[in-house]
């Protein structure tokens, strides 16, 4: 049994017979924890830094007044600046004590282990897109699942038609003067409008250009952000277009009013993904900070802060019935969150047991997720990592581990986009591909 898991069990088996008076002693109890996990003594010091510096008591204090999805992360917070030590390491011995004293499920990591493994082997049939020539940021089917459209940092945007793989167009920013003939351009974020008929792709000077895909024709440029644009998101039901970008700000723009935004706010914390919700009335952000915000469409009023992560939130997406927003977080979890009261509905995680770095020299970063996307039809969630992996859930079953995990790419999963029919999962990655993952030919995959 790995030592994370020993140690967790241990931890529970003696809260569970000395309750809380184990804590005031806290010699007495680190001796119990090296004698049951010799070779932990790692782990041992994350658990006995909780207690040394007040965290744990703080938990058992505060924990019949206050939601556990504010206090675990604000006591991960405090274990961060009081015992200087990594976020992933001080969320994993806040949690542990959490689940010692039964305030959150046991997650039995062993169990969790087997399941990835099983989940690993489950891999559905794949296409491989090659053509970009650097980083691909991000991935977008049009409505009608016959294009799929990817940028990259080599300054295109690439349109695939779907029906005649690999056959692509490309479409790249023209010049606008002289001193812009040798720039080099970066491209981190691409999206269809709702009909298809218009793309739009996020520069790293600031601009937002946009083409007609049935003749590549530029249409508009948007020079609304003064630094780049991290993100970009149309809404479903009209011209609306959101942007955000390393200036903080946050645009909404209305093609059809021109080409200035409607309104621009600027945060303390730089937005890195922008979803609008499928009745377009909200806009969620998920921030460099640990929040997710909801802004009023209408105004750019912040009408609601969800909390719950530790860690930087890096992906956002809202279901198909706008009734949930999906958020994946560089602390390993995917949380559901419920858009009519802000109440956190559900985690989903991997297993510390089943992410393995492909070289031991480098920072494991397998454990941090980076981008998310939802099944048109609402049962599953997709989030990409920073190591190579796409992971699957199903959202319907009790089992908050991937049911998929799949092995494709050789660096950071940038982005992952489902067809609007369900037919394929699309992901993009600094390894300068794109992956098309075939979800029909999973069997007993749900299809609606």
């Amino acid at each position: 049994m790995p030592p994370l898991q020993t140690i967790r069990r241990t931890l529970l088996a003696l809260v569970q017979r000395h309750n809380s008076s184990l804590l005031l002693i806290p010699l007495r109890l680190k001796l119990k924890l090296m004698d049951a996990c010799p070779g932990a003594e790692q782990e041992t010091e994350l658990v006995m830094k909780a207690r040394k510096f007040d965290i744990v008591n703080e938990m058992l204090r505060l924990s019949h007044s206050m939601s556990l999805a504010v206090l675990l992360p604000k006591l991960t917070r405090l274990l961060v600046r009081d015992a200087g030590i990594e976020e992933e390491d001080a969320n994993w011995a806040i949690n542990s004590w959490a689940m010692a004293f039964g305030l959150i499920p046991f997650v039995d990591e062993s169990l969790a282990s087997a399941v990835n493994d099983r989940a690993a082997e489950i891999q559905p049939s794949k296409i491989r897109l090659e053509g970009h020539t650097q980083y691909v940021t991000s991935v977008s089917f049009n409505a009608q699942s016959t294009h799929l459209a990817s940028s990259s940092w080599d300054g295109s945007v690439h349109l695939w038609d779907m029906n005649n793989l690999p056959h692509h167009a490309i479409f790249a920013p023209q010049p606008q003067s002289v001193d812009q003939v040798h720039k080099e351009r970066v491209l981190n974020s691409v999206a269809f409008d709702a009909g298809g008929g218009l793309l739009a792709a996020a520069d790293n000077d600031g601009s937002i250009w946009l083409w007609n895909t049935h003749d590549g024709v530029e249409a508009a440029v948007l020079t609304g952000h003064l630094r780049s644009v991290n993100c970009i998101t149309f809404s479903r039901d009209n011209y609306l277009l959101a942007s955000c970008s390393r200036d903080y700000t946050v645009c909404l723009w209305d093609l059809e009013q021109g080409q200035q935004p409607i309104w621009s706010r600027e945060f303390d914390h730089m937005a890195e993904c922008v979803a609008i919700s499928p009745d377009s009335k909200l806009a969620a952000l998920a921030t460099k900070g640990v929040d997710i915000l909801l802004l009023d469409i209408a105004s750019g009023a912040t009408v609601r802060v969800l909390q719950g992560h530790s860690v930087t939130v890096r992906g956002v997406a809202f279901t198909n019935d706008g009734s949930t927003l999906v958020s994946v977080s560089g602390d390993g979890t995917v949380r559901l969150w419920d858009i009519d009261s802000g109440c956190q509905t559900r985690i989903f995680n991997i297993s510390r047991a089943a992410v393995q770095a492909d070289d031991d020299s480098q920072e494991d970063t397998g454990f941090k997720l980076s981008c998310v996307a939802v099944s048109p039809d609402g049962l599953c969630i997709a989030a990409g990592d920073f190591d190579d992996k796409v992971h699957v859930w199903r959202m319907n079953e009790s089992d908050s581990t991937p049911f998929m995990q799949l092995h494709g790419h050789a660096g950071i999963v940038s982005s992952v986009a489902f067809s609007p029919d369900g037919k394929w999962l699309a992901s993009s990655s600094w390894d300068h591909t794109i992956c098309l993952w075939d979800m029909h030919s999973v069997p007993h995959f749900e299809r609606h």
